[in-house]
């Protein structure tokens, strides 16, 4: 929560003016009836007409000024609690960023956009609803305890005790039960955001399967359970509502008692009796968004460190630090490397070591799980590792990473195709490049039957296997880094299409630096070395046809 404040304070000047239109709102309100109680009492006694013309513009004055105040109030508090969003969210993504590749390993997908969306969203109310309306209540208590207090100390005092009741022991009282609706509507809605990311990344195997209707049903009643605790939440809400109503006019109640009793003895004026019991009264719509205020607190709470469990991830890598100069050459040289992935024990990596000079091609080649996507992970500065790696010569820590990314051009399993046109899937990696580019582009790669405003659907989907692995090599061309990266980029192809992409790659390659992962023997005829991993570390070192010797009958390709 201290960091909501933290944040929350970069927006003082509207938080200050928030708070003070707030005030005169209610100060406003108060006014009006308290004027209006000693116009009328005043009236019934029939004075002079010329007597009340102060009293008649205070009504109006107040009348007009408690709308001015609401609107402007109304404008400063959301304007407020929308920079305060906006701010949340900018703190979010500047924090994830660099903290991805460790956040990725132990959160699910749909979960991350739960807390990102719902719970960043749910924060509107941390200043609105749980933090604002105490600030006013202070102001108010204070300006109109004063005013109260030229009448009789006891009015103070009847005020304070109602506001204390309302705003403190009310909320905590019933807040209870609301913590435990809170917890439950989390934990629920997390499930059904997750349940629902999985519907739909999984609708055509929930299809096939005749699993569908089993997952919808259980979606449903997920959130017939969610309506019905929001129902309870909204019963409560009404209760602590009515609650304040109740003691407001109590408190006027016994404000009216104790006025008449001070009428009697002379202490008090009887066309100010009105007057003090409306104060009083009226004063408690400070207090009415306090009811609830305990409910939003609590939701605020268990959203923040729902966020922050995330944030608190330490990065792996410090993004920004190091030098921005990369070197002239780019061979790449791994030193005895090891790699334990966070919250692993046994290294995925380990003691690898192999050299590959520039323009050179070589390929990693193991079973699943081997190591070799890991040094590609290391390449892009994704972790830290123990070692040495060798950027032109120079440790690669030495160097920014953001810098030290524009040196390569991937092509992975994972590389992730967008739902635009295709235009703007290319300009993802060159964003200034020319129309001319983008039309050279796809004529490399044997897309020029495509329009650049062809709308290639979610993932792709409208694309064939082929088609998108070629868009993919499409960005490398037009990013034009030094070094490739390839991992297992024709996975999911038929043969036909696995030769007719990776053709296509070497025909574009030229002098480029290659690292190229797969577990096939084609395209490896094409490599100046084969590094055969098993279990994080390098087995073997083999050029194409000692390897073809070995391991032909691994593989029937």
């Amino acid at each position: 929560m201290k960091q909501l404040f933290k944040i929350l304070q970069n927006d003082f000047r509207g938080v200050f003016l928030a708070v003070i239109l707030g005030t005169l709102t209610v100060v406003s309100s108060v006014g009006l009836f308290a004027t209006s109680a000693y116009l009328i009492s005043k009236a019934a006694l029939k004075p002079l007409a010329y007597t009340l013309t102060l009293t008649i513009v205070g009504v109006r004055f107040f009348g007009l000024s408690r709308a001015v105040f609401r609107y402007l109030e109304r404008y400063f508090s959301h304007k407020t609690t929308f920079n305060f969003l906006a701010e949340i969210r900018k703190f979010f993504y500047e924090e994830v960023e660099p903290k991805s590749p460790a956040i990725f390993q132990k959160a699910r997908s749909t979960d991350l956009l739960s807390r990102m969306v719902a719970d960043v969203e749910s924060l509107q109310n941390f200043f609105l609803r749980a933090v604002y309306p105490y600030l006013v209540i202070l102001w108010v208590l204070i300006l109109v305890g004063i005013f109260l207090w030229r009448f009789s100390f006891w009015f103070s005092f009847l005020l304070f005790s109602g506001f204390i009741i309302a705003a403190l022991f009310l909320p905590v009282f019933l807040g209870k039960k609301s913590l435990e609706f809170t917890k439950k509507y989390r934990t629920k809605r997390a499930f059904l955001a997750n349940g629902l990311g999985e519907l739909i990344l999984g609708y055509i195997d929930l299809k096939t399967t005749n699993s569908l209707e089993e997952k919808v049903s259980g979606l449903q009643k997920l959130s017939q359970k969610l309506i019905a605790l929001r129902k309870m939440a909204a019963n409560l809400t009404a209760l602590s509502d009515s609650s304040v109503l109740f003691l407001s006019h109590f408190s006027g109640f016994l404000a009216l008692i104790l006025a008449v009793y001070l009428s009697s003895q002379g202490k008090l004026s009887g066309v100010l009796i009105a007057l003090v019991v409306l104060v009083v009264q009226t004063s408690f719509e400070a207090v009415f968004p306090a009811a609830a205020a305990r409910q939003y607190w609590e939701e605020s709470k268990e959203s923040a460190r729902r966020i922050f469990s995330i944030l608190n991830e330490p990065p792996q890598v410090i993004e920004g630090a190091g030098r921005t100069n990369l070197p002239g050459e780019f061979s790449l040289e791994f030193k005895k490397v090891t790699l334990i992935y966070p919250g692993n024990v046994e290294p995925s990596l380990k003691d690898v070591s192999f050299f590959l000079k520039e323009g050179q091609k070589i390929a990693l080649v193991g079973p699943s799980g081997s190591g070799k996507s890991s040094i590609l992970k290391l390449l892009l500065r994704f972790y830290d590792y123990e070692g040495e790696i060798f950027l032109g010569g120079e440790e690669l820590k030495t160097f920014s990473p953001e810098a030290v990314r524009t040196l390569f051009g991937v092509v992975s399993q994972e590389s992730f195709i967008f739902n635009t046109t295709l235009e703007e899937n290319l300009r993802i990696a060159k964003p200034e490049a020319l129309e001319e580019e983008l039309l050279a582009v796809l004529e490399k790669v044997k897309l020029s039957h495509l329009k650049l405003s062809f709308e290639v659907g979610e993932r792709g989907e409208r694309l064939s296997g082929g088609e998108r692995q070629r868009l993919l090599i499409a960005r490398l061309l037009l990013k034009n880094a030094p070094i490739w990266l390839l991992d297992e980029p024709t996975t999911g192809l038929d043969s036909i299409t696995e030769k007719e992409v990776l053709d296509n790659i070497w025909e574009v390659a030229g002098d480029k630096t290659l690292v190229y992962i797969t577990h096939r023997l084609r395209g490896l005829e094409k490599m100046d070395e084969i590094l055969v991993m098993d279990r994080g570390e390098i087995k073997e070192k083999l050029n194409f046809v000692e390897f073809k010797k070995r391991y032909l009958n691994h593989d029937g390709g």
